[in-house]
């Protein structure tokens, strides 16, 4: 709070989330003013208090910061319950950034990863800077930085062909009632590398909110707002194995959803995930098997031995293309190598031409004796 002196008297001014509040000191000297601005941020910061930590967590989660889908409120949930649990807050105030630090702490000494710890505090970091910004507290509050291991941010690893050969000869195991529509969804996940819930409501039907658009070199896929996770509405390029995968299914077959199915994508999702299970399909060293997200990661794998990344990052409706790099890059390597060791013996081949030898020369090779 800043104590000014005008042609009007004494007035005290203090920030309220973006905006500048003012208030006249009925004061005739300036030691008064300070006194009663002091009074006065004492108030203000009583009202504060006042904002508890359960009215200002239920206004953030029914979205009066920002519009959330029902799967990110559900997330966001999850989070602040892990706040309630190892810190107990009662007040908006007492997420300072000495809680936060102790929370951050307390998740990694449950085995967290530093990936996983970052995910549970970017809900509470958005919902304290909205609060920041709309003056239910005095100002944002700092954040610790994790420090991880580096490497691929992949949880788990690709599902190899035959795998997933093993995995739909499983559907019918799993659930041979719907083993028609789980064998198509798990196709078009593998082959298209579209997520759950995209590869549910895919769909012939140009006025659909997930439609297929087929025209051979240059099929798409077409997104309705609030159709894809970033929410926006798209024509994104088909992935190619996906555009011929479709390109068999009879014509009088082409109406309706591409895989009907009468239950929701969780459910989808758990019966992928029985399937790899029922195959035995181990796709970490902590011994997960399986799942919905390894058969989008799969295309992409695949296709990281023919694009380049940014090409990769369109294909795959990435927001970033650090993403498709984090998650994606190290499948290259076995490629790498071969093109390295390639490049070698070209090299090799051109000095032996030229009377000589790379690296060792006459001399007897790489290491001399």
């Amino acid at each position: 709070m800043k104590l000014l002196s005008t042609k009007r008297g004494y007035i005290a001014r203090w920030r309220e989330g973006t905006r500048w509040r003012e208030r006249r000191m009925n004061a005739s000297s300036r030691e008064e003013a300070y006194s009663l601005a002091m009074k006065l941020q004492t108030q203000l910061e009583s009202q504060a208090m006042d904002r508890t930590w359960a009215d200002v967590r239920q206004r953030f989660l029914a979205g009066e910061a920002n519009p959330i889908s029902r799967k990110t409120r559900s997330l966001y949930a999850t989070t602040l319950n892990h706040v309630e649990r190892l810190l107990k807050p009662r007040a908006l105030t007492d997420l300072n950034a000495e809680a936060i630090s102790r929370f951050a702490h307390a998740l990694r000494q449950q085995g967290l990863a530093p990936e996983t710890v970052r995910s549970y505090l970017r809900p509470l970091k958005a919902m304290l800077r909205w609060a920041a910004d709309i003056g239910l507290i005095a100002k944002r509050v700092k954040f610790p930085r994790l420090k991880g291991k580096p490497g691929s941010k992949a949880k788990s690893r690709a599902v190899t062909t035959a795998e997933f050969e093993l995995m739909l000869e499983a559907a019918r195991c799993v659930d041979a009632r719907h083993f028609a529509s789980l064998v198509r969804i798990a196709e078009v996940m593998y082959y298209g590398g579209l997520r759950l819930r995209e590869a549910v409501a895919l769909s012939w039907n140009a006025n659909a909110r997930v439609a297929v658009e087929l025209a051979g070199t240059h099929s798409r896929l077409t997104f309705r707002s609030g159709a894809q996770k970033n929410g926006r509405a798209e024509r994104a390029p088909m992935c190619p194995d996906l555009a011929k995968y479709l390109d068999q299914v009879p014509t009088d077959q082409r109406s309706g959803r591409v895989a009907p199915l009468r239950y929701s994508a969780d459910w989808a999702g758990r019966k992928l995930a029985a399937m790899g299970r029922e195959a035995g399909i181990i796709v970490n060293a902590d011994g997960k098997t399986a799942s919905a997200h390894d058969l989008r990661r799969s295309c992409a794998t695949r296709w990281a031995r023919r694009l380049p990344a940014p090409m990769l990052k369109a294909m795959m409706r990435h927001a970033d293309v650090a993403t498709t790099m984090d998650y994606y890059v190290d499948e290259q390597g076995d490629e790498v190598c071969k093109a390295l060791w390639a490049a070698s013996e070209d090299c090799g081949l051109a000095a032996q031409e030229k009377g000589g030898l790379p690296l060792g020369g006459q001399s007897g090779g790489f290491f001399r004796s």
